[in-house]
Parts: C-alpha cells; structure tokens; sequence
C-alpha cells in the first residue's frame, strides 16, 4: 500500500508539473497571438499609411504636372510676346531712322529754298533800285524843254537796251544764285547721283552762255 501511496504521489506530481508546463506554454501562446495580432494592426495600419501617402504622392506629382504645363504654357507666350516687341522696336527704329533721313533731307531743302529766297530778295532790291533811278532819270529827261525833246527822244529809245541790260543782269544773278544752290547739293548728295548732277549741270551751263 506504501508503495502504490508513493506512486500515485510520484504521478500526481507528474501531473501537476505537466499542468503548469502546459498553462505556461497556453500563456505564452496567448502572448504570441497578441504580438501577432499587434504586428497585423501595424502592419494594416502601415498598408493604409502607405495608400494615403501614395494618393498624396500622386495628387502632388499631378499637380506639379500641370503646373509645369502652364508655366511652359505662359514661357511660350511670353517668348511669342518678346519676339512681336522685338519685330515692333526693330519696326520702329526703321521708322525712326526713316524719319531722320528725311529729316535731314527737308533740312537740306529748307537750306536752299531759303538761300534761294534770300537770293531771290536781294535781286528784288537791287532790280528795284534800278527802277528807282531809271524812273528818276526818265522824270528828269522828260521836262517840258524843247530844246532837249531830239536828246529825249534818243534817251527814250535807248531804255529797251538798258532794260535788256537789266535782264542780263537778273538773268546772270539767276544763274550765280543756282551755282550757289548746286554747291550745297553736291555736299549732301550721294556719290553716283553726283556725277549725273554734274553732267545736267554742264548742258544747263551750255545753254546759259547761248542765252548771253
């Protein structure tokens, strides 16, 4: 009986010793499923983190996308606006040196006419003084002495040869005031229209002297 008493305390022991491994082993099945189910919820949460932060990561890239587009859309059309103001200023420095060179040109006509004018006012005034002491003299020639009526008669038919005088004289200040005129041409003319200047000024100089 002794014996039997020690084994069933041997195997009650037995049993004990299995049934705190086996509630040690449950407690430590019971930890690694919570570890595991703590490792799926980071791992799920992680999944979403990621979902969220791609759709971010594509929303952004899309946006930068078609902002890229329109600032390439607006450098286009400021390079096409700069290239019409550069054909506009190009246009208008032509213009503008149009203007200048005729300009210069109104200046150079301006010159001569009033050259020409001056000229043209000082034959006035000496064709007038001439008059003046033609008609003094015609006045003094003309009084009423009979003695001197052959003298005046004469002096009268002589006044077409002073007035042909008078016209070769305004005809030859013509002339001096047109060399004058030409001087200033061939300063501002150019080379090739020089020569024919010249050459037209030879033909018109011959038929002058033929006049005189």
């Amino acid at each position: 009986i002794q014996r039997e008493s020690a084994a069933q305390q041997e195997y009650a022991l037995q049993l004990q010793k299995r049934e705190h491994s086996l509630t040690e082993r449950e407690a430590l099945l019971f930890r690694h499923e919570a570890a595991l189910a703590k490792i799926r919820g980071v791992e799920e949460e992680v999944h979403t983190r990621f979902g969220i932060v791609k759709e971010q990561h594509k929303a952004e890239v899309k946006q930068l996308t078609e902002a890229l587009r329109e600032i390439t859309k607006e450098n286009r059309r400021l390079k096409s606006s700069f290239d019409t103001l550069k054909e506009m200023n190009d246009s208008l420095r032509k213009q503008l040196s149009d203007v200048t060179e005729l300009n210069k040109k109104l200046e150079g006509q301006a010159r001569k006419v009033q050259a020409r004018l001056e000229n043209l006012q000082r034959k006035h005034e000496f064709l007038m003084v001439q008059k003046s002491k033609d008609i003094c003299q015609v006045v003094q020639q003309s009084k009423p002495v009979k003695q001197e009526k052959v003298m005046v008669t004469s002096k009268i038919a002589k006044l077409p040869l002073n007035s042909q005088v008078y016209e070769l004289l305004t005809f030859l200040m013509d002339w001096i005031s047109d060399q004058h005129l030409s001087k200033i041409e061939i300063q501002e003319e150019r080379e090739d229209s020089r020569k024919l200047t010249q050459t037209s000024k030879k033909t018109h100089t011959q038929e002058r002297c033929m006049k005189v």
